[in-house]
């Protein structure tokens, strides 16, 4: 039976339409792949609590306001990942990579696709929400 884990994605985009990216540790899963700030969402917690207590420990900023974008699902070949996707409308603080070995960039989308090595799910975010149809809407929080 294939594992389940329900993670959770806060999206954050700037005035230039660029997307906060993480690039993933060394030594973790799928190491040197580029993600957005998100995580696995802890018994007991809410998605929305997830992705508040996620941003804050792996960047740094203190989320405010968040929009419920929608769900995705991707078969890795050892877990059902079930992704809960979040737009970040506002928050406190400047965003930094907290984590040793992790880093943290803001990139255009089509650019994090041409020229990064994604993640299935960060590729599955831009083409779904991010492209450059998309993403305008995006950003007035429409």
């Amino acid at each position: 039976m294939t594992k389940k884990v329900d993670v959770v994605v806060g999206l954050m985009i700037n005035n230039q339409s660029e997307v906060l990216s993480q690039l993933r540790k060394s030594g973790s899963h799928y190491s040197g792949y580029w993600e957005f700030p998100g995580g696995k969402v802890e018994p007991g917690e809410t998605k929305q609590q997830a992705v508040i207590r996620e941003l804050a420990e792996e960047i740094g900023v203190d989320v405010r306001v968040l929009k419920k974008l929608g769900l995705i699902e991707h078969q890795y070949p050892d877990k059902l990942v079930c992704l809960s996707i979040y737009q970040v409308m506002h928050y406190y603080g400047r965003p930094y990579a907290r984590e040793r070995g992790s880093q943290i960039e803001w990139i255009h989308p089509e650019r994090l696709l041409q020229d990064y090595r994604c993640l299935p799910t960060c590729q599955m975010i831009v083409n779904k929400w991010l492209d450059s149809q998309k993403i305008h809407l995006l950003e007035t929080g429409d």
